[in-house]
Parts: structure tokens; sequence; C-alpha cells
């Protein structure tokens, strides 16, 4: 096996031939969401060339995993704000919708955006990062056949840095009532590169949390917020996740071991982690010319 030239990413960026268009029964056919809010990426003090570059790989990499669930099958749609869903509509989405239109409370808080787009996906429907490959047949049915109450990535791991933020976290937040203390302390956390509920309590249990806990940490006051941009996201998203779970007994399939593990290349998936993937443009300017040339034209088209 050929070592991978890119080890911060779960899985590889290789691609094997598409099986035929799978036909599902009418209702049927797996549906997955992206959500993208450019509120926080166009107020963080970025340069307008770092912007603009950071879009174009954006658009590289999403479309590839777009172009990829269009061979499997699978319903694709985007929730953004306006701009978002204009930058995005090269990319061939079966709906664009402007859910995220007029939010524009937090620079830092980019996680926010998924949490706004998920009450209006139905249950069943699946999150998945912008950052996130299905590549075949394999990983589709795992996490579509999975009758949990929540399908994640993989158990997260950094437990020590979770360790931190968490304490980080208690340390910011007055009013912790809506968290079940006794069972808090745990580092643990699901990596929420793909986030599928099945169960409606879970998926308000879930909200409910996200939202109080943003509520709690901007009382501090928004300065204390926007330096601490890791609590809404890492701790908001993936350590609450694996909190709620635990605290209300609710099931979870996880179907990869994280970074460095063989079983994600293996069934299909891959997840481009952290900043690397926006330094290989070349690379996915070739794997979309391989899969679809005319949505590398349009990508090109929109940012020359």
């Amino acid at each position: 096996m050929n070592p991978n030239p890119y080890p911060l990413f779960v899985g590889n960026l290789d691609f094997a031939p598409f099986p035929a268009m799978p036909t599902f029964p009418e209702g049927q056919q797996p549906r997955t969401f992206h959500s993208f809010w450019t509120y926080p990426l166009l107020h963080g003090n970025h340069p307008p060339d770092h912007i603009r570059k950071r879009l174009k790989s954006t658009l590289l990499f999403t479309g590839i995993g777009v172009v990829a669930l269009k061979k499997l099958g699978v319903r694709i749609v985007l929730h953004a704000d306006a701009l978002g869903a204009e930058i995005f509509s090269c990319l061939p989405y079966d709906e664009i919708h402007t859910t995220l239109a007029g939010f524009d409370f937090s620079r830092t808080s980019w996680v926010s955006g998924k949490m706004l787009a998920f009450p209006h996906e139905p249950l069943g429907s699946c999150h998945l990062d912008l950052d996130v490959w299905l590549k075949s047949p394999v990983v589709r049915d795992i996490i579509f056949n999975s009758t949990a109450d929540v399908v994640a990535q993989s158990p997260e791991g950094m437990p020590g840095e979770y360790d931190k933020l968490r304490y980080r976290m208690f340390d910011m937040v007055g009013d912790t009532s809506f968290i079940d203390m006794k069972k808090a302390d745990n580092p643990r956390a699901y990596n929420c590169g793909v986030v599928r509920i099945n169960r409606q309590a879970a998926k308000d249990a879930y909200l409910r949390m996200y939202w109080r806990l943003v509520e709690e940490v901007q009382k501090t006051n928004q300065r204390a917020f926007e330096n601490n941009y890791h609590i809404p996201n890492l701790i908001g998203e993936q350590w609450l996740l694996y909190q709620m779970c635990n605290e209300h007994n609710f099931s979870v399939d996880t179907f990869c071991k994280g970074i460095g593990c063989p079983i994600p290349g293996e069934i299909g998936y891959a997840h481009l982690l952290l900043g690397q993937k926006y330094e290989i443009d070349a690379k996915l300017t070739a794997i979309l010319r391989n899969l679809s040339p005319e949505t590398l034209e349009k990508i090109e088209r929109k940012f020359p």
C-alpha cells in the first residue's frame, strides 16, 4: 500500500470507477445536505485575495463531492445565504435554498450555519461537510442503512484538546443547567464530517443544547465569544453531540476510526481536514476534470 501523501486527510483522494447509476423507489432516495454561510468568512478580517482563493478551493472540493453524490444516486441540497447561493449556483445541486439569509450574529461561529440548516431538513437527511466525499455505494449504504438514532463519522481523536476546551467553556458559561454536569466530565466527542439524525428527540435535544451554549457564551461579552471561537465550533458541535447522546441514551453509529485508519479508503470515504485542502488546487482540478469537466468549466468561469 502506498503511503498517503495527504496524512491529515481521512481516507484518500483516489476515485474508482462508479457503478451504473442506481434507481431508488419513489420517496426512498438518500438525501444529503450542505450548508454554506458566508458571514464568518466575509467578516473575519481576511484580505480579499485570501477570500477569493478560499472560495475557489472550496468550490473545487465541494464540486467533487456533489458530483460524486449524484453518481451514487444521492440527492444533495444546499442551504446558504443569498451570496452563498449565488457562488455555489455553478455546482449541480438538486435544490438550493437561502435558508441562512439574514443571520449575522458571529464572525467566527461557522458551525452555526449547519445548525440553522438542520431544522429545514427531514429526519434521516444527512449533513455532509463541504470537504467530505462519499465515493462508493458501500459508504452510502453504511450511512443510510443505519437505524441508529444518530450516525456520525467517527470518535474524535483529540481528547486532550477537548478536555482543555471543555474547562474553558465551563469558565465562560455562567449557567450550565442545560448540561447534565454529572455526565459532563468526559472529553469524548464525535467528528461531525457526517451527521445523520434519525430520531426527532435527538435532533431537538442537539439543537437546543447548541443554541443554549451559544447564548450563554455570548452573554459573557461578544469579544470573549469571538476570541474563543473553538467553543461554539468544536465544543458546540462535536463534544455536545457526544454529550447529548450520552445524556439521553441515544444510540450512535460511527463508521471509521479517524486519521490514518485504512477503513475509510476501503469503503470509499474521504474527509479533507484542516488547511491542507486549500493548498492542492491542481490535484482537485485534475480529479474534477475527470469526474465532470462541465462542472469544472463552470467553476473556472466564475473564478478565472
